[in-house]
């Protein structure tokens, strides 16, 4: 259809198929796109729910450079289509979903307001992961929605679910220990309790110390799940394992 001549929003109408996941499709079979990707309109100046959520994911898996680009697993398709409605939303702009060989996707943009959006809150250009730090405009927020909102990209991006039998843990590890104890300090404010300690990375390139953040109550872990949560597929699908499971004993 698209071949034929047919746009995405003609496609949608004609077939149902959200315009996000055509886009998808077409990217994955090496469609080249007729358009230069548009700019929607301006950013969204507004620190609200989404546009913490959306920082919360740079701070993990973002990076700034001549471009923006954030990085999505490849089995998170549902959160891969999260991040194209927050772009499209906040940053104003039609990103551009690149297929990477070894299972993953990045949605990246090279528009100046999408740059100058992240450079505004803070986050440096280059490499990034031992000195970020959660956002001074989020650190000073005295909303509930913000933190939370920060916090679910975060841990989208960088945390991870686990579990053996009834023990859940919400795990959240990262290089910069400023950063992670900016998310222990926006989850106490929301009455959760991590427990913090540091150790050396020994496998692979990183070397830097690696700072953790841990949950493991039981009805705490549940409660973080339910109330601040994930859009990680990967995340949902253990926590929704786990969850089950107890339920069964």
């Amino acid at each position: 259809m698209y071949l034929s001549g047919k746009s995405l929003a003609r496609i949608q109408a004609e077939t149902g198929v959200p315009h996000e996941t055509a886009r998808l499709i077409l990217h994955r079979k090496g469609i080249r796109f007729r358009h230069v990707h548009a700019i929607l309109h301006p950013v969204v100046r507004m620190l609200n729910f989404e546009a913490a959520l959306l920082l919360g994911l740079h701070a993990g898996d973002g990076h700034l450079s001549d471009s923006w680009g954030i990085s999505v697993g490849g089995e998170d398709r549902e959160m891969l289509k999260a991040v194209v409605t927050l772009v499209e939303s906040i940053l104003g702009v039609e990103p551009y979903i690149d297929v990477r060989s070894d299972n993953y996707f990045i949605v990246r943009s090279a528009k100046d307001q999408v740059r100058q959006f992240f450079r505004d809150y803070g986050f440096p250009r280059g490499k990034k992961a031992g000195i970020v730090r959660v956002p001074e405009a989020v650190m000073e927020s005295e909303n509930p929605r913000i933190w939370t909102g920060f916090l679910r990209g975060a841990f989208s991006s960088d945390g991870s679910f686990w579990y053996k039998r009834r023990w859940g843990q919400c795990r959240f590890e990262v290089s910069s220990p400023w950063f992670r104890d900016g998310f222990v300090e926006l989850a106490h404010r929301l009455g959760f309790e991590f427990r913090s300690y540091n150790y050396m990375h020994n496998g692979g390139d990183n070397k830097l110390p690696l700072h953790l953040a841990y949950l493991g109550t039981r009805d705490e872990v549940r409660r973080w799940m339910e109330s601040v949560g994930s859009i990680s597929d990967t995340h949902l699908r253990r926590y929704s394992e786990w969850k089950t499971g107890i339920w069964a004993e």
